[in-house]
């Protein structure tokens, strides 16, 4: 045992009212803590003979300590609350991630309408899809980050094209395709 382990088996918790049951309780006495400990800390890999086998004990006296001071119920109420210790931070993380990609996500879409200001009417006519996909890109990002689903996305490009609302004025569609005569082969 280390220095560490030594402090830590030391624990002041005698089984304190409201602290957590993987906390040191008044039945433990200094061996059967320590063997707890190690049993606790194995993680999910964890076991009696495993114990019994690193503290160099008797498998009987190991398997009496667990049933005499609940070891299931105490090691999976620790598991359960190192779990949703972990899925707080996750969540947490998660939280930051989203919002710096919001802020990536405003910022591109502020640079994609300076962009588009700068487009003349005329240059739209020569590739009508240019707006579209300037669109599409950040649709697509707002999507994702605000949780839109795909039908409100395909809905707001249908608009666009329909009214030509980004474009200040009437839909640029690119010419219909001219119709050939049968005569002209002749």
């Amino acid at each position: 045992m280390t220095a560490d382990n030594v402090l830590q088996f030391s624990a002041p918790s005698q089984g304190a009212p409201g602290n957590p049951v993987w906390f040191r309780q008044k039945s433990d006495t200094d061996r059967s803590w320590e063997a707890f400990l190690v049993y606790r800390d194995m993680g999910p890999a964890r076991s009696l003979r495993k114990v019994s086998e690193q503290m160099h004990k008797v498998d009987q006296l190991v398997r009496r300590w667990s049933v005499d001071h609940n070891w299931r119920s105490r090691v999976l109420a620790f598991d359960q609350d190192k779990d949703r210790e972990r899925q707080e931070r996750l969540a947490a993380m998660k939280d930051t991630i989203a919002e710096q990609q919001a802020t990536i996500a405003q910022g591109f879409t502020q640079k994609t309408l300076q962009a588009l200001a700068l487009v003349r009417p005329a240059d739209l006519a020569a590739d009508p899809g240019v707006l579209l996909k300037y669109f599409t890109e950040v649709a697509k990002l707002q999507r994702v980050l605000y949780g839109f689903g795909e039908s409100a996305d395909a809905q707001m490009i249908q608009n666009i094209i329909i009214d030509g609302s980004l474009l200040h004025g009437p839909t640029v569609l690119p010419p219909e395709p001219e119709t050939v005569d049968a005569d002209d082969f002749e």
